[in-house]
């Protein structure tokens, strides 16, 4: 790997460690899984906060990427809620 690659894994593993979590799930920055269906509704938006924290700092676009889709997953599970 150079070392644009080890320095997004880094910060992957270090501070956005949900972007890497399976569909469904959520890590938390302590490496605690959770599921998004067992998540309260105040938590999901706790989440949805973060990232939109998150995608203001300066990351790269890969990160970034990461973190919309993860966004995206979180706001389909809050609709499928309402529903």
């Amino acid at each position: 790997m150079g070392i644009l690659e080890d320095h997004i894994e880094w910060l992957i593993q270090d501070q956005f460690p949900y972007v890497k979590a399976q569909e469904g799930w959520w890590i938390q920055r302590d490496g605690k899984k959770v599921w998004l269906r067992d998540m309260e509704g105040s938590h999901l938006q706790n989440c949805v906060g973060t990232i939109n924290r998150d995608l203001k700092r300066d990351v790269p676009d890969e990160i970034k990427q990461l973190m919309r889709k993860k966004k995206e997953e979180l706001r389909k599970e809050n609709a499928r809620r309402v529903e």
